[in-house]
Formats: structure tokens, sequence, C-alpha cells
């Protein structure tokens, strides 16, 4: 959560504080600097950024796993891993609803 909002809050010139004040204080100085401007650096930074932070966690994590985690992951086939390493399916049941 802490690295999305650290991401997010670089991504446009009004989505942190900071970026107001820094905007501000460069036209206190003669500098302007236009949400075009803003985004063709922000972009791009912020797309790498949100991967190099997927790496970090990716990593990070496996090398936190618990004895029990440990053994569980070992004991998979090659299939069980992969599918546990895909990203959870929304699942629903559908009813129907009635009023009253």
């Amino acid at each position: 959560l802490a690295f999305s909002c650290n991401v997010g809050g670089m991504t446009t010139p009004i989505s942190s504080p900071q970026n107001v004040a820094a905007l501000a204080t460069l036209r206190q100085f003669g500098g302007d600097l236009t949400w075009a401007d803003w985004l063709q650096v922000s972009i791009p930074f912020c797309c790498v950024a949100v991967v190099a932070a997927w790496v970090v966690l990716l990593c990070h994590h496996a090398r936190d796993l618990s004895p029990g985690e440990k053994d569980r992951l070992s004991a998979m086939t090659s299939e069980q891993a992969v599918a546990s390493r895909r990203i959870p399916e929304v699942v629903y049941e559908k009813r129907q609803v009635e009023p009253g």
C-alpha cells in the first residue's frame, strides 16, 4: 500500500501536496510547468516505479517464507506451483434477488 501511495502521489501535479508546493516554488522563480510537461516525465517514471515495486515485493516474499510454507511449496507439482502464482479470479454465484 505504501508503494502505491508514493507512486500515485507522483503521477499528477495535484495528487500530492509536495507537488503543489514544488510547482508554486517553481513559479515564484520564473519557471512554468504545464500538465503535459509534468505527465511526459511522470507517467513513464511511475510505470517503471510500479514494476520496480512489484519486483521488490516478489523478491522479498520469495525470501520471507515460513517453514510450513516452504514445505507446502516443495511438495507441489510444477503445475500446482504455476497455478499458485497466478492472480486469483473473482468467483461469485449469480442469484436472483427478489424484492421484499
